[in-house]
């Protein structure tokens, strides 16, 4: 995977045009289609839920460590816990403590990766809603960043994937890897990632009309528009403390995460489609 880098078609003023798709709206009760495709909370006490049952440790190198927790949690008794302790032996190299998904064309996680074969189609895009709490000694700037999420819509790693992760000294989530065919709208006024508390992280991806809109503990953050690539599928996931080699001192707890399918059009990009965390249903309302 490529360096988190920011590109220079990053619009922070919305048009005249755009403004009043992503203008501010009253939340009102709404049901939304949608088929829940997975989720974790951990409180298995493993990672039996997830591609390759494990959170992938070995990806890195001594600096860095995760495991499952009892020691801080958003809900329940476990949450994961990833640390990175000392700058990577490799100048060249990322740290990568982080768990997978690996999803076919039936919506089924599948027990192990293959790096091959068909992801989801998503037509009406997917949802997918986790909460972080991340500490970390410095900010992310100067070439320096972390990943909080990534999805790729070939399972051979054969298009590009597109991130959404921290690199910036101003702390605000942005996307990556959408360049060069693709904008970038930061919302004004959008708040920096708070550190030390429970942050809910909502992503809205599709990748047949090429757009990606994010929401920060229900406000809207960032919208990515023109977003092509080679396959309109999405097949891997990927969720942790994913970061260059010169972080030293970063903490992170990750719980409750959940993927929806959406069933019918959603396009309300003021408002997060918030669908809950439990139960499989195929009409989640907010």
């Amino acid at each position: 995977m490529k360096k988190l880098a920011l590109s220079s078609a990053i619009v922070i003023a919305l048009s005249s045009i755009i403004a009043p798709t992503f203008a501010s709206a009253q939340s009102t009760s709404q049901c939304l289609p949608a088929t829940q495709l997975w989720s974790d909370d951990f409180e298995t006490g493993d990672h039996r839920r997830w591609t390759g049952r494990d959170y992938a440790e070995d990806w890195g190198d001594e600096c860095q460590s995760t495991a499952i927790t009892t020691a801080r949690r958003h809900s329940g008794r476990y949450a994961q816990r990833s640390e990175i302790e000392c700058e990577s032996s490799s100048p060249e190299g990322v740290h990568r403590g982080y768990g997978g998904l690996q999803i076919d064309g039936r919506g089924t996680v599948l027990p192990q990766h293959t790096n091959a074969g068909a992801g989801l189609d998503a037509p009406h895009g997917i949802v997918t809603t986790f909460w972080t709490w991340l500490d970390a000694g410095y900010a992310f700037e100067d070439g320096r960043w972390m990943s909080l999420f990534t999805i790729n819509p070939s399972c051979d790693y054969t298009d590009r994937v597109v991130t959404l992760g921290l690199d910036q000294r101003d702390g605000v989530m942005r996307a990556a890897h959408y360049w060069p065919e693709a904008t970038q709208t930061i919302e004004p006024g959008a708040p920096a990632m708070p550190l030390r508390q429970w942050v809910r992280v909502t992503v809205y991806m599709n990748l047949h009309t090429g757009d990606m809109h994010v929401w920060q503990n229900g406000r809207s953050i960032l919208h990515v528009e023109g977003l092509h690539r080679r396959l309109t599928t999405m097949c891997q996931w990927h969720w942790g403390l994913y970061a260059s080699a010169d972080n030293s001192d970063v903490e992170m707890y990750e719980d409750d995460k959940i993927v929806w399918r959406l069933d019918a059009p959603y396009e309300d990009w003021a408002r997060e489609p918030w669908m809950g965390q439990t139960g499989a249903t195929r009409r989640a309302c907010r």
